[in-house]
């Protein structure tokens, strides 16, 4: 049985391994004040919330959501990471997952959970039973600094096919925040991957 809990102090060594399996899955690459800022954030009971899935006792997948308001509809839930050891995948920990994060939005007054997943991801079998895709939707980050010659001199715009989904008859943004700016993750083999410019 999937037991889901909030992470505490003592699930930082687990969620960091976690943490690092995604992250080198997608080929990211973090710093040591990158994992430590993200912990604090999850732990300190902010904006952002971090769970736990274990299976007999271990720590086997992690989620990370954020709860926040919709110009034209009830309050959103985004979840932003989704990450299962490869391990444990196909044993019920992902839907698990989102079927705890869905009534804990529910349970918040932020009933809109969603969040995108590449086009291409394994996950997706999963992502299509649970959840309603929207087909045609397009992520882009804003160019932050342009350069004295007008050109972009860091940041990019992203373009790719974004899914949203439903879960539990919760109704999905299908990528879009606040009733208009789109926000992106990447979540494949039941792990999600934030992109620039995403919550």
């Amino acid at each position: 049985m999937v037991e889901i809990d909030f992470l505490t102090e003592s699930d930082r060594a687990e969620w960091e391994t976690l943490a690092r399996g995604k992250d080198t899955y997608f080929d990211v690459e973090r710093t040591d004040a990158d994992y430590e800022r993200t912990w604090r954030r999850l732990i300190d009971g902010g904006q952002v919330h971090g769970i736990a899935a274990r299976l007999d006792g271990e720590m086997v997948g992690v989620a990370h959501y954020l709860f926040h308001a919709s110009v034209w509809y009830s309050g959103k839930c985004y979840l932003a990471d989704l990450y299962v050891d490869e391990k444990a995948r196909r044993r019920g920990v992902a839907t698990a997952v989102l079927e705890w994060v869905a009534q804990e939005a529910r349970d918040h007054g932020f009933p809109g959970l969603y969040w995108n997943t590449l086009e291409d991801a394994p996950a997706r079998a999963l992502y299509d039973k649970v959840g309603r895709f929207h087909d045609g939707l397009i992520y882009y980050s804003y160019r932050r600094s342009v350069s004295p010659g007008g050109t972009a001199a860091s940041g990019t715009v992203a373009g790719g096919t974004v899914a949203g989904s439903t879960v539990a008859g919760s109704t999905v943004a299908g990528g879009t925040v606040a009733g208009g700016a789109s926000a992106v993750s990447g979540n494949a083999c039941l792990g999600v991957r934030a992109l620039p410019g995403s919550p």
